[in-house]
């Protein structure tokens, strides 16, 4: 157990308004038309970004209850590498890494231009708040030194066990 403030714990009235603000972010996302699925894709991306080990367990897991694919959520810390993203997505993650990683205004300005063209108004703004969201829910979990626990579900797979 960590020495850590638990910040949460200790101011819970705002962990509670930063949660319905995420919930809030979701479902401005899912109004603007994005899938389910691509939502918690940005959410997993940015906890990866962010180091973020207990966002990258939870999103991950609500991605395969969404549908997505194993193969995609392996290769998606290197998205723009590969061709199993569509331009929407590839848009949509370029946002939210914008947003995470806060680049130079140069950078920012060259990285927005072909990401707005690819996304209307409302899908922009959308993506950006769940992505500001995550990068803030990352932070308190991070600083309060959460910890990953094994999921029972996922003790059978990680049991050492070669079946074939």
């Amino acid at each position: 157990m960590s020495n850590r403030v638990q910040i949460d714990k200790q101011h819970p009235e705002l962990a509670d308004e930063l949660r319905l603000c995420a919930e809030h972010a979701r479902q401005a996302a899912l109004d603007a038309g994005l899938e389910h699925k691509t939502i918690e894709l940005v959410n997993v991306l940015v906890s990866m970004r962010n180091r973020c080990p207990s966002g990258i367990d939870v999103h991950v897991q609500r991605a395969i209850d969404a549908g997505e694919s194993a193969q995609r959520l392996t290769v998606l810390s290197s998205w723009a590498e590969t061709t199993l993203f569509t331009d929407f997505e590839r848009a949509v993650f370029t946002i939210a890494e914008l947003i995470t990683e806060l680049p130079t205004k140069p950078v920012l300005d060259v990285a927005y231009a072909p990401a707005a063209q690819a996304l209307n108004s409302e899908e922009m703004s959308a993506v950006a708040w769940v992505s500001i969201a995550m990068n803030t829910l990352n932070r308190v979990t991070r600083i309060c030194g959460k910890a990953v626990t094994e999921r029972p579900d996922c003790q059978e797979e990680s049991n050492g066990s070669t079946d074939s």
